[in-house]
């Protein structure tokens, strides 16, 4: 028992990283087009438009970091601690903004952008390690299970604060809110840094290593259409949910105030779905599990989708939190079992590569999903002020239910063609070490 657990403590250290990544990017995702058009006063379009500037800004530090990484891989934790003082310094920037009324739309610009690229020096490397940190296919699922455990709690964290500070706190308590949120990041990350291997690789074969050392795109073939068509509908469709959240609490009359209860469910269902799939992952194929997930998000989306009273929405609430945990985890064991596989099939072991391609494709996708929440609100001529009409209700439906719900059912059918399973990674392993 002590010895297992001795093994288990270094995943968790290297995935408690997740803790203050997810407090920054998912209070960013869930809260930034609400700061930018209701704190500090930019019309919904241009607001759209800053979170698109900030996409290809986000995709251009990405591909450098992945470049850079790709060719000095050994800098890996110099990147991480560097990103997050930089990225936290940015993120509180952001949210203080309103108490020193700065308005000016360069400046948010800038520090938008910023937060967005810096955040790229912590994501690759942190992620190109999950592959180096342990290399079984069911370990990997585990470590993929903690690293969304940490996600969960920092969700846990966002769903008691963040609907009262962005809806109703003073401007001192969202520069705090930043501070707060830029501190942990750095000191989850500095903590995951100690965990990560040191060394070029963990397999024993000698001489064998030949890393990409320039930033080429993984080959298209099978599986790797699957997995990155996933990845990008796990960037854009499945938040949607969340992102919609705050305009159905503050703008839909049937629907008052839910948004920290919502979260509060979502984050207990998360919790409970990260334990049931890291258990399942020892026995079952991850595809499989995906596909469960999948099909149970779609179900819960459905149900709330219809149901009104809001009783009978918590426990549906929380089965859709189970449903998106297995959603958003287990892609991530499939990346590292990617690199494994493109190592085996063509010769070359490319981590940053790989995660560099998955993580552009889930981001860019985000960044594109919360702006076309802006500018679809700002198609219907969205104001602050205004009263919820039926245009708001159908693009919230829309966004916030049908989206996942239609994207969870092709995710399902695309898994049907996925073969990268335990026993063919198990045999990769094997072939690699011979």
């Amino acid at each position: 028992m002590a010895s297992r657990l001795a093994k288990e403590i270094p995943l968790l250290g290297y995935s408690f990283a997740n803790f203050g990544k997810n407090t920054v990017y998912s209070g960013a995702e869930i809260s930034l087009l609400f700061l930018l058009t209701n704190h500090l006063g930019m019309h919904p379009a241009v607001a759209g438009w800053l979170v698109f500037l900030a996409t290809i800004a986000d995709l251009m530090a990405h591909l450098a970091a992945g470049a850079w990484l790709a060719r000095y891989y050994w800098q890996k934790r110099c990147m991480m601690l560097a990103g997050a003082t930089l990225c936290g310094a940015f993120f509180a920037l952001l949210y203080a903004f309103p108490y020193y009324e700065i308005r000016a739309v360069t400046a948010i610009a800038t520090a938008v952008i910023l937060f967005r690229s810096f955040y790229a020096l912590i994501d690759i490397p942190h992620n190109a390690a999950l592959s180096e940190i342990t290399q079984d296919s069911r370990a990997r699922g585990r470590v993929a299970g903690y690293r969304y455990l940490w996600s969960t709690l920092a969700v846990f964290l966002l769903a008691h604060f963040i609907k009262p500070v962005m809806l109703s706190g003073t401007t001192s308590d969202l520069m705090a809110a930043g501070l707060i949120g830029g501190g942990i990041l750095f000191g989850s990350t500095m903590t995951a840094s100690r965990f990560m291997p040191k060394s070029e690789r963990t397999r024993s074969k000698p001489g064998a290593l030949k890393r990409g050392s320039a930033m080429l795109l993984p080959p298209f073939c099978q599986p790797f259409p699957i997995v990155m068509s996933i990845a990008a509908l796990t960037g854009f469709a499945f938040p949607m949910f969340v992102r919609t959240l705050l305009y159905r609490s503050a703008y839909l009359e049937t629907l008052p105030d839910i948004s920290g209860s919502v979260l509060l469910y979502l984050a207990e269902g998360q919790l409970v779905g990260t334990v049931l799939w890291t258990t399942l992952i020892q026995r079952f194929e991850k595809a499989s599990l995906l596909q469960m997930a999948y099909l149970l998000t779609a179900l819960s989306i459905l149900i709330f989708w219809i149901l009104e009273p809001q009783p009978l929405r918590s426990g549906v609430t929380v089965l859709l939190g189970c449903g998106l945990s297995g959603a958003f985890m287990l892609p991530w064991a499939m990346f590292a079992d990617l690199v494994d596989y493109d190592e085996h099939k063509f010769g070359i072991r490319r981590e940053a590569t790989i995660f560099t391609t998955m993580l552009v494709i889930i981001k860019v996708c985000a960044a594109l999903g919360t702006a076309t929440v802006g500018w679809l609100l700002a198609a219907i001529g969205y104001h602050p002020e205004a009263s919820a009409g039926g245009a708001m209700r159908l693009v919230i439906n829309l966004l916030g239910c049908a989206l996942p719900l239609v994207s969870a059912l092709v995710c399902t059918a695309m898994l049907t063609r996925y073969k990268l399973t335990h026993a063919e990674h198990k045999r990769i392993l094997a072939c690699l070490v011979r």
